[in-house]
């Protein structure tokens, strides 16, 4: 396997110049806020058509093979794998450089999680187009606050000339079609200890184990593979983004930009070691939007809505403490718990109460947990559309004190599940939300209909909207009775509703079956109305007042109604991925041996016959093979 972040207890990313011109390495010296604008290298950047070989092939033939006594298959592979990335990075944003590491460690051989067998020779080429003046670079540095940063490096001028003259079709550049989308995570052992100030120590990182499969990780890489497909084909994009990238804020407060890619990977990835922990879904741009700019992301052309779970987390564990939160308060909003000071406040009253429970749910230690609700209130406030924070004469500062004092009122207001807090239960809830979500992405794929997901929260072309609750609704009822909630102790087990792929039926009716109203309950009333007469879930943007009507028990947000101004950039990208569609260029070419190869692999992976099904009867497979076309 493979690591190609910093190690946070190396001092640097440290990079022997030895064998490289003086004028390759200090020339060209970029502005710290210059170097801090940079993407990690991703070796899984793929292309697998001959406008892309072409490239590679002329900067190898031109720079590479002279220097070698016989061609060398492995360098070409890697030098495939960083102009490749050099070439998207620069064609959204020029500006953007690239972090690279250097440490022979990060290279591993791994069966798993580095099936394309990537090694140390990245950085043999890395340097190799430093020496040659292709590249900048930037050596590995520490800040005065300890943190390590990568090398970086950037194109120039003699490289961006290959880039011009490239025929590229921005479209073909996706990832490897083998790349694993099931990440089992435990805690890194070979990394020494640290500990706060106070003495705790702190939660080690997590890297990527090896496992073996069983018919549950084969099952999910199935569904995913349908899902990425799916997404493949799909045109998924901001339409009111000027750029080809959006503005968001990292996890430190800092302003970053999100590139809207045409292509993601979405990966599944649990931790601890445990098929029961975590298990969230990552690797989509949008799931590093701000909420505000996700109002504006369309779906093929057309408008979308965001719909998301009220405080998921609590009431998972008012489900297994046996109580239903919203039957027993009447709906009431479970962070609007008063708090003196902030009177005047309420926006941020909520916000912080918000943030301090789940927190408190999250951690295992009550300090670390208001340490980390004070760096989210920072986090938000760096945000454009983020809850203001009080001026200082209201409320000069976010103290523990203060956070005690607030947090007993959380405990007075939340007794039934008070002894949950502080028993860090992070992975624990994140596993509950995760299976919502699969469930969610399964049936939705299974139709054809691609759903943008945020761990609870989820955009859905806006015709599809009041589908979505529904689905939403049966998802959280099936989850929490597969995991014996004590809510539903003494009800008729109702059987599942949702659709499976592979589970093939005659009619495409992306609704809910009819036993959603058939789920009985100890109360006389249907199972899902328990559950749904009361605002659980919260509804984001909208523009259809038949929607809108259709979701009548759903709380709307302040966004509503919010004039959006469709960019040319946005028209463009829409022609462009229609003119991809068009012409067939979604089919992966298989002309290429190395990419042959990568197919069976990943066939071997998944059920093989599910996938197939479920791809032929995907729309534009089955226009392609109608004879009437």
């Amino acid at each position: 396997m493979f690591d190609l972040r910093s190690n946070p207890n190396n001092l640097y990313d440290l990079i022997s110049f030895d064998n490289i011109r003086y004028s390759a390495v200090f020339e060209d010296i970029k502005t710290k806020d210059e170097l801090q604008n940079s993407s990690l290298l991703d070796v899984y950047t793929a292309s697998y058509w001959p406008e892309a070989r072409d490239l590679i092939d002329k900067i190898y033939l031109t720079y590479i093979r002279p220097k070698q006594n016989q061609h060398n298959y492995i360098q070409k592979k890697h030098l495939g794998k960083i102009i490749l990335h050099l070439y998207v990075t620069w064609f959204y944003d020029p500006d953007t450089c690239t972090a690279i590491n250097f440490d022979n460690n990060a290279y591993k051989p791994d069966a798993r999680y580095n099936k394309i067998k990537i090694t140390k020779s990245t950085i043999e080429v890395a340097k190799l187009l430093i020496d040659e003046g292709l590249l900048g670079v930037k050596g590995g540095w520490q800040d005065p606050k300890g943190r390590g940063f990568l090398t970086r490096v950037w194109p120039k001028d003699e490289l961006i000339k290959y880039f011009e003259e490239a025929k590229i079709n921005i479209l073909d550049v996706t990832f490897d079609i083998n790349r694993e989308t099931i990440i089992l995570q435990d805690i890194d052992k070979t990394i020494p200890k640290s500990f706060t100030k106070s003495g705790k120590e702190k939660k080690q990182p997590q890297r990527p184990i090896p496992y073996n499969d069983n018919p549950n990780t084969k099952r999910m890489r199935t569904i995913l593979a349908c899902y990425n497909e799916l997404l493949r084909y799909a045109h998924i994009d901001v339409a009111t983004a000027e750029k080809d990238y959006i503005l968001s804020v990292n996890d430190y407060g800092k302003e970053r930009k999100v590139f809207i890619r045409p292509h993601v990977t979405v990966r599944r990835v649990f931790n601890s070691g445990s098929w029961t922990k975590g298990g969230r879904y990552y690797g989509a741009w949008w799931m590093n939007c701000s909420r505000i700019d996700r109002q504006d992301i369309f779906i093929n052309g057309n408008r979308t809505v965001e719909v998301d779970f009220k405080a998921t987390h609590p009431m998972f564990l008012y489900a297994q403490e046996g109580v239903n939160y919203w039957e027993i308060t009447k709906g009431r909003d479970p962070y609007i718990i008063p708090v003196p000071e902030l009177a005047d406040y309420p926006n941020f009253n909520r916000y912080l109460i918000k943030q301090l429970m789940l927190t408190a749910l999250n951690e295992d230690d009550k300090q670390v947990a208001f340490s980390a609700t004070r760096q989210s209130v920072t986090k938000e406030n760096m945000r454009h559309d983020g809850t203001k924070r009080p001026p200082k004469d209201v409320i000069e500062k976010l103290d523990d004190n203060f956070l005690d004092k607030v947090f007993d009122e959380i405990r007075n207001a939340h007794h039934p599940i008070e002894h949950f807090f502080f028993t860090g239960l992070a992975s624990d809830l994140q596993f509950m939300d995760s299976e919502i979500t699969a469930q969610i992405i399964e049936h939705f794929t299974e139709h054809y209909i691609p759903v943008l997901t945020i761990h609870d929260s989820y955009v859905i072309e806006e015709e599809f909207a009041s589908v979505l609750v529904d689905v939403m609704m049966a998802s959280f009822r099936e989850v929490t009775r597969i995991l014996e909630a004590r809510m539903y102790e003494g009800e008729k087990k109702p059987k599942p509703v949702l659709e499976r792929i592979g589970n093939r039926h005659t009619l495409h009716n992306i609704k809910v079956r009819n036993e959603l109203e058939e789920l009985s309950s100890k109360a006389g009333r249907t199972g899902l109305k328990v559950i749904s007469k009361f605002p659980m879930l919260e509804y984001r943007e909208g523009f259809n007042k038949e929607t809108q009507a259709n979701l009548a028990n759903v709380k709307y947000s302040s966004y509503l109604g919010k004039e959006q101004k469709i960019t040319q950039r946005y028209f463009d990208s829409y022609a462009r991925h229609t003119e991809w569609i068009d012409q067939g260029r979604y089919k992966v070419n298989l002309e290429d041996e190395d990419t042959l190869n990568q197919l069976k692999e990943f066939r071997e992976t998944i059920d093989s016959k599910v996938f197939n099904d479920w791809l032929i009867g995907h729309p534009f497979y089955r226009k392609d093979n109608d004879p009437s076309g």
